[in-house]
């Protein structure tokens, strides 16, 4: 069965290594995260406030799979990421981060030539940002797999560049993680020994930032730090690890995806925000919050999709969550309210 699994594997890889020579115009910008850092985003000195824009779950093809209608077409979903780069262009914000599940197919046998499509769509939309923006891009679990292996991360880093990352903003330091290996690395124990190790060396590289940001797809945890496992949030001990961590390194936000609707709380001085989709969200059924029976239906529209908006300056941040259809026309970072 490994053997089979194994060569599946490789045929995937090949497959999809050939259909994406098509997309070549457009890769340029989404492969900038190399050699495990984010290149052009190394500003190591705090230079004053600015915002940034975080999208969370484009997850192309989602709504027709909870619809159970033509899994080939996601023309919902593109309608709202096209509104939201519309919207992007006019704010200028110094740099975009999507934190995973671009896509709603699987890198399985049965779904690569579809994930290929999504993968093709979701570029094609996100290229449209102006140049001038740096665009930051997470894998979440549709993206390399609920049970990621070595196979499957290195076709996403052919399409997105490193799966985790680190980079400096206005003085910022900010992580990027595949959170992935911290929720299931059966299949990738060396790939999640070597990210505990980077991060670990990542915070404690000089200079000292005036402070640090995380951006994951999963979650740490949905509302209390102490709160059980379930699908929606990673393991207690995984989760109290890397809490101290990062506390201890000053990190001051922790952002997040996964979830489809808004969500966090704070682990001491550190506040974990969940962000909503831009893509599919999930109406809550007022039952099992961590888990897959707390949803009861979806929606996707610009009235419930949207983004979250984040001003920071020196001693933290100050954010807010739009609906696409009341974003706003101007964001004041000399002042902490919206």
């Amino acid at each position: 069965a490994e053997a089979c699994e194994r060569w599946q594997q490789g045929l995937v890889w090949k497959c999809v290594r050939v259909r994406d020579r098509g997309v070549s115009a457009v890769m340029s910008r989404f492969l900038r995260a190399a050699g495990r850092v984010f290149q052009g985003l190394n500003e190591r000195e705090w230079t004053g406030p600015f915002f940034f824009a975080q999208l969370a779950d484009t997850q192309y093809g989602l709504q027709s799979a909870f619809e159970k209608t033509d899994p080939d077409v996601w023309k919902r979903e593109r309608q709202n990421v096209l509104m939201a780069v519309e919207k992007i262009n006019k704010l200028k914000p110094k740099f975009v981060v999507v934190c995973g599940d671009l896509v709603n197919a699987f890198p399985s046998p049965e779904d690569s030539a579809r994930q290929q499509r999504q993968v093709a769509d979701f570029k094609e939309d996100m290229d449209k940002i102006d140049k001038s923006i740096a665009l930051v891009c997470l894998c979440g679990n549709h993206d390399i797999g609920d049970r990621p292996n070595a196979a499957t991360i290195s076709l996403y880093k052919t399409r997105f560049g490193d799966d985790y990352c680190a980079f400096h903003a206005g003085g910022v330091r900010c992580i990027v993680l595949n959170s992935q290996l911290h929720k299931d690395c059966s299949d990738a124990q060396h790939e999640a020994a070597e990210q505990d190790r980077w991060l670990e060396r990542v915070l404690q590289e000089e200079p000292t930032p005036a402070f640090c940001l995380v951006f994951t797809h999963i979650p740490p945890f949905i509302e209390k730090h102490d709160e059980p496992a379930g699908y929606f949030n990673y393991d207690p001990v995984v989760r109290g690890r890397l809490l101290t961590q990062l506390r201890q390194a000053n990190t001051k936000a922790w952002f997040c995806g996964h979830y489809h609707r808004n969500a966090g709380g704070h682990a001491g001085d550190l506040e974990v925000v969940i962000t909503s989709a831009v893509g599919v969200t999930l109406k809550p059924s007022g039952t099992d919050p961590l888990g897959l029976k707390g949803f009861d239906g979806c929606e996707c529209g610009p009235d419930t999709s949207g983004l979250r908006l984040v001003k920071v300056f020196r001693e933290g941040v100050s954010h807010k969550w739009f609906p696409l259809s009341k974003l706003p026309d101007h964001v004041d970072v000399s002042t902490k309210t919206w």
